[in-house]
C-alpha cells in the first residue's frame, strides 16, 4: 500500500499527498505548487481542507506510511495545448478499508472550477483505485442536504441514498461493489 501513484483520468491527475507535500503546505504553500508542477491558484485551500484537516492527515501519513495513498489527493487539471497544470482541488479517502470493507471518500473543488465535472471524475478515479485493492467492498460519502452539487455527485456516481449520517444534519450515500472474481 505504501506505494501509491498518480492516478491519471482524461483530464485529471490524482497526486497522493505525502509528508512531505503535506509540510509544505502547511508552511510553504509555493514549494507545494512549485513541487506539484502547478501554478498558484487564486485560492487554496479548497472549502472545508483547512489547517486542522490538512494535519490530521499529516500525522495519519507519518504514523501509518504503509497507508499511503489511503487518505488525501490533489487533483491536478491536465495541460491542454500550452496551459500550465492547474491545482483545482483535493480528494480523499477516511483512511484504509475497515473491516468490513468499507472507506469514506470526501471532496472539495475550488470555487472557479466547480461545475466542469472536476469532482465526479475525481472521485470515481479515487473510487476505482481503492476498488482495485481488492479489500473494498463499500464506499460511503457523507455531505449536508444543501449542498446539491456535492449529492449530484454521488449519484451520478451511483451512490445510493441519502439515509441518516454519521452525525446530525448530515446525509449519507453508499454505492456497494462485488469481490474481483
Amino acid at each position: 500500500m505504501s506505494d501509491a501513484a498518480p492516478v491519471e483520468t482524461d483530464r485529471l491527475r490524482l497526486i497522493p499527498a505525502s509528508v512531505e507535500l503535506l509540510q509544505f503546505e502547511l508552511s510553504d504553500r509555493d514549494r507545494l505548487y512549485a513541487k506539484l508542477g502547478v501554478k498558484p491558484p487564486a485560492e487554496w485551500p479548497p472549502e472545508l481542507n483547512d489547517e486542522n484537516s490538512i494535519s490530521y492527515t499529516l500525522a495519519k501519513i507519518e504514523e501509518y506510511p504503509d497507508q499511503f495513498g489511503w487518505w488525501y489527493w490533489y487533483v491536478i487539471l491536465r495541460p491542454s495545448d500550452a496551459r500550465r497544470p492547474a491545482l483545482v482541488g483535493g480528494v480523499g479517502l477516511k483512511g484504509p478499508p475497515d473491516s468490513n470493507g468499507t472507506v469514506e471518500v470526501g471532496y472539495s473543488i475550488l470555487r472557479e472550477y466547480r461545475g466542469r465535472g472536476f469532482a465526479t471524475e475525481a472521485v470515481d478515479a479515487l473510487c476505482q483505485w481503492a476498488v482495485a485493492h481488492g479489500t473494498v467492498k463499500r464506499i460511503i460519502g457523507e455531505t449536508l442536504p444543501e449542498l446539491v452539487p456535492s449529492i449530484r455527485v454521488l449519484q451520478k456516481l451511483e451512490f445510493i441514498g441519502p439515509v441518516e449520517g454519521s452525525e446530525p444534519g448530515v446525509i449519507r450515500f453508499v454505492r456497494e461493489f462485488k469481490p474481483a472474481m
